[in-house]
């Protein structure tokens, strides 16, 4: 790029991708000084970019002025999406919120505005290179201090809305558009591996937990199946001691009007189980009284 054009460097989607994709190969203690990038990581960082992108020739204060604002769009919907009453559409890495909501984001973070109608598919690949780190003044990562997770919030957006605030796909679109400018939806399907990335472990999370709900509800029916197995077993206990032959002998010997020889001829009776529930269950006590002395009685 020569030194007589403007030098704000043109950059789009991909461009942006690719520095950021080289900023986190490069992200480890050799290219990083204590407060950011060491002169070699920037002497390294552009070296790479310009070999990605041959066809511009950029410079170093371009590469960093680009990687200053990223870094700062990534602070600003970090911190929105945290905010009370802000969704976070995952799929399309993007702030949700009623418009009361939106005016007080952008009003406690101004550069929020621009994301308003916009999404911002970059945003997980920079969590991964600040991950660990917080902004200081300057915009530079310096301290270890967890990244705030994903919000469990998902919110939706029509695809088909014509309404260009609404959609962040219908806007005017560019191959050589601004950073802050709407996306080319078809860009989104190149960059969208971080996104995917997410949404592919919560997706994994998601099937985990269905397992693990699949194999509670197999020990819930189990254990239910074993309660209903005790609860008719112990009812058929109760039965079988409503029909004791010790119960029948008491129910017998009480009965006055048999001799004590009758009595003993109708213990032979009562040896069948069918014989003692029949005995017990007789409401009148002449009728068991008549039934005993039939089934004891000489057989014709």
């Amino acid at each position: 790029m020569s030194k007589g054009e403007n030098s704000r460097a043109h950059w789009n989607f991909n461009k942006e991708k690719g520095l950021v994709d080289i900023l986190n190969e490069h992200n480890h203690q050799r290219f990083r000084g204590q407060n950011g990038w060491a002169a070699e990581g920037w002497k390294s960082i552009v070296k790479s970019f310009n070999e990605k992108f041959p066809s511009d020739r950029f410079t170093k204060g371009q590469i960093q002025e680009k990687e200053k604002e990223l870094k700062a769009n990534y602070k600003a919907i970090r911190d929105g999406k945290k905010k009370s009453g802000a969704g976070w559409n995952e799929s399309l890495c993007m702030i949700n919120a009623e418009p009361v909501i939106w005016e007080k984001l952008i009003h406690d973070i101004p550069r929020l505005k621009k994301f308003q109608a916009k999404s911002f598919p970059l945003f997980y690949e920079l969590e991964k290179l600040h991950e660990g780190s917080i902004a200081t003044g300057d915009l530079n990562f310096t301290s270890a201090e967890p990244a705030p997770q994903p919000t469990e919030h998902v919110s939706t957006i029509d695809i088909d809305a014509h309404d260009s605030h609404l959609n962040p796909f219908l806007a005017n679109v560019d191959d050589h558009m601004p950073s802050s400018g709407p996306i080319d939806i078809d860009e989104i399907e190149t960059p969208s591996s971080s996104c995917s990335k997410n949404l592919e472990n919560r997706i994994g999370k998601k099937r985990k937990l269905s397992i693990a709900g699949v194999l509670q509800n197999y020990v819930d029916i189990r254990a239910n199946e074993t309660k209903i197995f005790m609860n008719e077993l112990n009812e058929t206990t109760k039965e079988a001691d409503d029909y004791s032959i010790k119960r029948c002998l008491d129910l017998l010997e009480s009965i006055e009007e048999l001799s004590d020889e009758e009595k003993a001829q109708a213990t032979n009776v009562l040896k069948c189980e069918v014989n003692r529930e029949i005995f017990m269950n007789f409401k009148i006590p002449k009728v068991r009284l008549l039934w005993v002395k039939g089934e004891i009685s000489p057989k014709v």
